[in-house]
């Protein structure tokens, strides 16, 4: 019979997020974990001009926040197989932005596999 593989994990994320003012929020980005595949890197980036610019980094080492205006106020859930989702606490105006959910896996034969899906972020203010 053909070995062929059912595809690589892929990422379910909204197409934009609303939060409100000095709430909360999540941007949710979940997969399904397949057999065989090791998580490797979950990354959050934000769009900065035409770049993006890492936020967020969990490696085998941790959870590291790389940008000082996003300190103590974001996490990324781990309880949950598969669950990646960013919150982000406080908000400010200026968070809203684009922001790409990016996870590296270990593939069974040894590869690695990356996928990305970027969210919008809104920010309403409620006077």
């Amino acid at each position: 019979h053909h070995h062929h593989h059912h595809g690589h994990p892929t990422l379910k994320t909204p197409e934009s997020v609303t939060g409100t003012w000095k709430g909360d929020v999540k941007i949710q980005c979940i997969y399904d974990p397949l057999r065989g595949y090791r998580q490797v890197l979950v990354k959050w980036l934000v769009r900065h001009g035409s770049d993006s610019v890492t936020i967020f980094l969990r490696d085998s080492t941790g959870d590291h926040i790389q940008q000082a205006k996003y300190r103590g106020r974001l996490k990324v859930s781990h309880k949950v197989p598969g669950d990646v989702s960013l919150q982000i606490n406080t908000l400010q105006m200026d968070d809203r932005n684009h922001y790409t959910c990016e996870v590296t896996w270990q593939t069974p034969d040894g590869n690695q596999v990356i996928r990305d899906k970027i969210i919008e972020l809104r920010v309403r203010k409620y006077n």
